[in-house]
């Protein structure tokens, strides 16, 4: 129960009615009450419905209906009979009235001096007659196990502990699903939410809309005003947890696009003469915003994203980096400066805006990559379109709001809402100058070949399914999906045009044998199943090499079965703290397979000390005997199994759902693919069930090892909670294998070794390189790179590329001397067009 809702009970309170008034419709009837309800902090139940004549709203604190036995009245000592049960709340101090008249909706306001009667117990709040749908199920299911109300009400509070529910509301939900009857909500609660935005005037909230036929609808940024699309389209934004309609997203009109670029078009002559200390000072603005509104946003991000509370506020506080970075742009956007490069001249360049500039954002980060493109973009003087994913765009406006009460003029920011539609017509708008993109891998192939033919500049980062395409789809296929003109395979490079694309990505970490356990093992885990996967930088192969840390020499072959108990001796060799270990050698398969019948607490072999390890197998011979391949995956297997999974608002969540059912589907493919390719699982999490939250899109952590590179689950990006475990007998090797993948954003590796570390640092085929760092992404001050398939272009993110990208170089050169005073200009006077170089001489400027 939220907080909002535990208001003091106790005190006896005059209500305020809403005031009277005539409406549309009825559901804006409705809302009317609703909205004042939520400002006045009690509670509106809809008492009696009938869509075409009237509607009958209980206003009250919470109420407690009457019972049919009569009492005695205390002040008059006579007997008293209550009214019927059902028939009217206790606490109700008034009633709305909405009645049709000739076409419209008229409020009225009935019993509107009532006092307040105090609830003797806050079990009699409505809340607690209430029960999820979810609820509903479990308490069929224990119903029909035997269980009794109380025993169902004790395995309900479990996972529900402010549950205000009685024994006896359960027996009334047992006794409905008897009858055939399961409906359990008989009324329709409006109560405060958390929301989203709060107090914002937007329709972005991420509180259920208890007007669930109608959910808001997302506004676009259009010259400074937030205005709903015209068009008619949407596509509705659903939680992946609850599966509830959180808003619909428009399908912006050509006709709003067109006005979205003339509004940025006529707003950028003033903005680029702005002075660059002035959009400085509206960046330190911003950040501050930002940072009052952090829980908003957080809030937002979860509901529509599904990620968890704590990476909300992560991804918030990573794009704020890149807002206190834009702050420096006085000293960021210093050009070069060469003095008396010849006899009186100088040499100097310029970093000039383009003009309009447009973004188009992925679902993984809705904070954060809006935050990577607009403030560098419109504070080194251009104007911006941005276009939110249609998934989860809420989080967008709101930083969008906030631009705009720090002071962006009118035009300077647009927000565009759409699909294919809009991204075609930002890739062919001549008015556009530069496109940012981060997206699925196809849809960033496609960007970039259609963008660059139009001589735009093309920056892409893209992750295989952030943009929510839930297969591989090759580029000409969807050039003939999205656009019915043909594929363009020619680019067409322009003067004054770059482009740069970060597409795709298969991050890998590679664990040297010198590795620290305990830390190597939580950051593994932590990249790989944070945020449920679905981030670009997320490792999702781990390379084992040597033996993962754990190995030791076997002076011989075993070609039985060997037991070994209680610290033997075997052959100058030992094993201590391990009640039983045995080594089955197999010499056609040349392994030998060791078992371990409880954990090994500590192993000494020739001097070499292990701790909390557990034996696999070993591998190959050496020097006469074997190397033992000790992985720690019953470690990895084992704190994978500690995080909990649950909805991202839940405090004790560790990771979320994924974006989408069809999410989930690709991410259980891929895993049985795997499965069916020779893959073993070692956890599987496809099946998990998070109680209340049945219908959302989960999916538990999932480790496979022995997986080889003709997988499929190793040649697709996974974007999930998916953690591949592959073997390599040295660094070269490892390194040879990550290189031979055709994504290359990041590599990682976990070593205490310089000499690794560096061979790995100089041989790596990869744009961002970690050492002992699991996400090797960079702070805003340095370039966000990738390479190979994961990048397309030649300016990246962040740091000086990105700054770069933005603006133009213009370079000047000038002279000051006299000049002998002439009558005219004679073209056989070359003196007059000749170009002073640096050792005196005069010579004519070639053109």
């Amino acid at each position: 129960m939220d907080s909002l809702d535990l208001i003091e009970f106790s005190e006896t309170l005059q209500m305020l009615p809403p005031p009277p008034g005539s409406f549309l419709d009825r559901e804006e009837l409705i809302q009317h009450v609703g909205e004042f309800a939520l400002s006045q902090g009690y509670v509106v139940t809809i008492k009696q419905s009938r869509k075409d004549r009237d509607v009958i709203l209980g206003c009250d604190r919470g109420g407690v209906y009457r019972s049919r036995r009569k009492t005695i009245d205390e002040a008059s000592g006579e007997n008293a009979r209550k009214r019927k049960t059902g028939s009217r709340l206790t606490n109700c101090p008034f009633e709305c009235l909405g009645k049709k008249d000739d076409g419209f909706w008229v409020l009225t306001i009935k019993n509107g001096s009532h006092n307040h009667e105090p609830l003797k117990d806050i079990s009699e709040h409505p809340s607690a007659r209430r029960f999820s749908e979810s609820e509903v199920l479990l308490i069929k299911e224990m119903t029909e196990a035997g269980l009794k109300p109380r025993q169902i009400l004790k395995r309900l509070r479990q996972s529900n502990p402010e549950l205000l529910s009685t024994p006896k509301h359960v027996y009334n939900i047992k006794s409905r699903l008897r009858q055939g009857n399961p409906t359990v909500k008989r009324f329709k609660t409006l109560r405060p939410q958390t929301s989203g935005v709060g107090n914002s005037n937007l329709p972005t909230t991420s509180e259920p809309s208890w007007r669930q036929r109608n959910p808001p609808r997302v506004p676009n940024l259009i010259a400074g005003r937030f205005v709903d699309s015209q068009s008619l389209a949407s596509i509705d934004v659903i939680n992946p947890a609850s599966q509830q309609v959180v808003c619909q997203v428009p399908l912006t009109t050509p006709e709003e696009f067109k006005a979205a670029v003339f509004a940025a078009k006529r707003a950028f002559s003033s903005w680029r003469s702005t002075p660059v200390t002035t959009r400085q000072r509206i960046m330190f603005k911003l950040q501050e915003l930002i940072r009052r509104d952090i829980d908003k946003l957080a809030v937002n991000i979860t509901s529509e994203q599904g990620k968890t509370l704590k990476d909300s506020y992560s991804e918030v506080l990573r794009g704020l980096e890149v807002v206190e970075h834009a702050c420096g742009m006085a000293s960021l956007q210093m050009g070069e400066f060469a003095s008396n490069i010849s006899y009186g001249t100088d040499s100097y360049s310029i970093r000039e805006p383009l003009g309009v500039c447009a973004g188009i954002c992925p679902y993984n980060f809705p904070a954060m990559v809006p935050l990577w493109m607009f403030p560098i973009a419109v504070t080194c003087g251009n104007t911006f379109i941005l276009k939110p994913c249609e998934r989860d765009p809420g989080a967008s406006v709101i930083l969008a709001e906030l631009a705009v009460e720090a002071g962006l003029p009118k035009g300077v920011l647009n927000i565009v809402h759409g699909t294919h539609d809009i991204m075609n017509s930002i890739c062919d708008d001549d008015d556009i100058k530069a496109v940012s993109f981060v997206g699925s891998d196809t849809a960033g192939a496609y960007v970039f070949e259609r963008a660059s033919a139009s001589g735009k500049r093309v920056q892409v980062v893209a992750d295989y399914l952030a943009l929510g395409t839930n297969m591989h789809i090759p580029c000409n296929l969807w050039a003939s999906i999205l656009t019915s003109t043909p594929v363009i395979v020619n680019k067409i490079w322009m003067i004054d045009y770059s482009l740069q694309c970060n597409r795709g990505a298969k991050n890998h970490a590679i664990v040297m044998p010198d590795a620290s356990m305990d830390t190597t093992l939580n950051a593994l885990v932590a990249t790989g199943f944070g945020a449920a996967g679905q981030r670009c930088m997320a490792i999702s192969t781990v390379v084992f090499v040597g033996g993962s840390n754990l190995w030791a020499s076997l002076p011989s072959l075993w070609s039985t079965s060997h037991p070994v108990r209680n610290s033997c001796k075997i052959r100058g060799g030992g094993v201590t703290g391990c009640k039983e270990m045995t080594l089955a050698w197999h010499p056609s398969e040349g392994v030998a397979d060791t078992y371990l019948g409880s954990r090994c607490s500590r192993l000494d072999w020739q001097g070499l000390w292990f701790r909390e390890c557990g034996v696999r197998r070993c591998l190959t011979t050496w020097s006469g005997g074997l190397i033992v391949y000790l992985v720690r995956e019953d470690k990895l297997v084992e704190l994978a199994k500690s995080l909990i999974v649950n909805a991202g608002t839940e405090s004790d969540a560790d990771l979320g759902p994924v974006i989408s059912k069809q999410a989930k589907e690709r991410l259980c493919r891929l895993i049985q693919s795997g499965i069916d390719s020779g893959a073993k699982l070692a956890l599987d999490g496809r099946n998990i069930v998070v109680p209340r939250y049945e219908l959302g899109n989960f999916i538990g952590p999932t480790i496979l090892s022995d997986v080889r590179v003709e997988m499929e689950c190793y040649k697709e990006e996974i974007f999930g909670p998916v953690l591949l475990c592959m073997e390599a007998d040295s660094l070269e090797e490892a390194i040879n294998l990550i290189n031979r993948n055709k994504y290359s954003s990041g590599a990682s590796i976990f070593t205490t070794s310089a000499a690794a570390a560096s061979k790995f640092q100089s041989e790596i085929e990869a744009g961002q390189v970690g050492i002992n760092v699991p996400v090797a992404a960079p702070l805003p001050f340095f370039s966000s790179n990738g390479s190979k398939a994961s990048f397309s272009g030649d300016l990246n993110f962040s740091g000086k590329a990105g700054l770069h990208f933005y603006t133009k170089v213009k370079t000047v050169t000038r002279q000051w001397q006299d000049f002998p005073s002439s009558d005219g200009v004679s073209l056989g006077n070359t003196e007059s067009l000749a170009f002073t170089t640096s050792d005196g001489s005069q010579q004519i400027q070639d053109a």
